[in-house]
């Protein structure tokens, strides 16, 4: 009886130690990124302009310069860049109004 417990036990802790390590997995690839080739003709602001709305593209191109690690806005033909998936793109906001003018 005490085998059968043990062994009842051990493989509860498998099934939940399974279960975890799947749904963290399914969690990070979900939240995950995308990753591009640049073409000929291609610039951040082509690209935000194919994955974002109008509103979201200069909040979109400084989250893409974020991920890869970009101090400007240049790109190269055959450059790999990380972009954010939809899920992990996070724009949150109102457009900015620029002082002086009205909306």
């Amino acid at each position: 009886m005490k085998n059968k417990t043990s062994l009842l036990y051990t493989a509860c802790l498998a099934i939940i130690i399974l279960f975890t390590f799947t749904t963290l997995h399914l969690k990070a690839q979900s939240s995950g990124t995308n990753e591009i080739t640049i073409s000929t003709g291609d610039s951040l602001w082509t690209l935000a302009e194919l994955y974002v709305e109008s509103d979201e593209r200069l909040h979109w191109i400084d989250q893409v310069m974020q991920l890869n690690y970009m101090t400007d806005s240049k790109i190269l033909v055959g450059q790999r860049l990380t972009i954010p998936s939809e899920e992990q793109f996070d724009y949150l906001g109102e457009p900015t109004q620029l002082a002086g003018t009205e909306q």
